[in-house]
């Protein structure tokens, strides 16, 4: 029943990502008027085209296809008995863990545990599942790492004769694994296996699922194909990537939420500002190859591309201090190098006299530390509360 869930939400999300769409292309249109400096005035609102007018025509759109999708999913929808039923594959997993399952806690025992987790291990950051503490709406919810591996150690402890256990799972985060340099998981997390060996005596062995696979097609040749590991492995990257982007994310949300962009390590400052400008409307939104090397750290087309060649270079300044004009000198030299048409310099402070004086005439925009908090409120919600103004202004 997942393809119903994935249909739900995405007619549900239909009308807040048209009103996104549209905003987005209003806020083009308005930014282009004013780069083609018309005297003419022109009010969106005055058009129905601001978000409450846009929301009041979409309301009630999507109701009929939900309610389709709730006929077809009665049509659809069967037990769980009709499944192990009518699938072969389930019946022969019934008939291999018939048995071998062990029993639940009792309600005393989960409530000390989850009181165990959230109280102490959680606000201290002791593997497994605090990463998880503040993405579950309910503490039992965040403790159902630690629940399952108070299991394991709870089973392996009821037999003394287990030297080994090896643990497979699919959740790839930092209260799990050691990462590499790369953001892999590489070893399980010390505190674990030490947890392990002092309560039962036994070591932990703690793998990926195609680590575990790549290891029985080693043992059982012909078990398991290299296209089943490969497209394992692939999907393990993509949650590697989705929770670094989790991690950033918070990150993020923190930092505006403070207006102390400084709080952000250059490489977050970075992705934030990557996802900003795709935000604008700004397309093909990559990193520079070596931009340590070039004088610039992103490279964009811009929204309004028929206007040159609409190659926008950007550098990104993580400074505690005013940025002064060599900074700038350097973009516009990298924009003629690179031919191209416009330069952004973004910055964590602000822009002494002689750098915006250098700018004027140029197609170079500067953005400081209250602009980018500025525009990362009106486009990506986020920076609530912006430095109050320097002493300077």
């Amino acid at each position: 029943m997942h393809q119903f869930g994935v249909t739900r939400q995405t007619l549900s999300q239909a009308p807040a990502k048209a009103i996104a769409e549209v905003r987005k292309a209003i806020s083009q249109l308005v930014d282009f008027r004013e780069y083609n400096m018309t005297e003419r005035t022109w009010n969106p609102e005055a058009h129905g085209l601001d978000e409450a007018s846009i929301l009041k025509r979409l309301e009630g759109l999507i109701d009929p296809a939900l309610a389709e999708l709730k006929i077809l999913q009665a049509e659809h929808d069967i037990s769980p008995r009709d499944i192990v039923r009518t699938d072969h594959v389930l019946q022969h997993l019934e008939s291999i863990t018939k048995g071998r399952i062990g029993q639940p806690y009792d309600l005393s025992r989960l409530m000390k545990l989850v009181r165990e987790a959230i109280d102490f291990r959680f606000p201290n950051e002791i593997p497994p599942g605090y990463k998880d503490a503040a993405k579950k709406p309910t503490d039992y919810g965040a403790a159902g790492d630690y629940i399952l591996w108070r299991q394991v150690l709870d089973r392996v402890a009821q037999d003394p004769g287990i030297r080994m256990v090896a643990l497979v799972t699919n959740d790839v985060k930092a209260d799990w694994w050691v990462h590499d340099k790369h953001g892999e998981p590489e070893q399980s997390r010390p505190e674990l296996r030490q947890e392990l060996l002092e309560l039962t005596g036994a070591e932990l062995s703690l793998l990926t699922l195609s680590s575990f696979l790549e290891a029985a097609a080693q043992q059982f040749p012909g078990s398991v194909t290299e296209e089943t590991v490969q497209a394992v492995r692939s999907s393990e990257a993509n949650d590697v990537i989705r929770e670094l982007l989790e991690t950033l994310d918070s990150e993020i949300e923190q930092a505006t939420d403070s207006g102390d962009l400084l709080a952000l390590s250059i490489s977050t400052l970075e992705y934030l500002v990557r996802k900003l400008l795709q935000a604008m409307g700004y397309q093909n939104v990559e990193p520079a190859p070596n931009h340590r090397n070039l004088g610039y750290d992103i490279v964009a087309l811009h929204p309004h591309s028929n206007i040159g060649n609409g190659k926008t270079l950007v550098e990104v300044k993580r400074y505690a201090r005013g940025i002064g004009v060599d900074a700038v000198r350097a973009l516009f030299g990298a924009m003629q190098h690179e031919h191209a048409e416009h330069g952004m310099l973004v910055c964590t402070s602000n822009f002494f006299p002689s750098a915006r004086e250098f700018a004027q005439g140029k197609n170079i925009s500067l953005i400081d530390d209250r602009d980018l908090l500025g525009l990362l409120s009106e486009y990506l919600d986020l920076g609530g509360n912006p430095r109050p103004p320097r002493e300077s202004d």
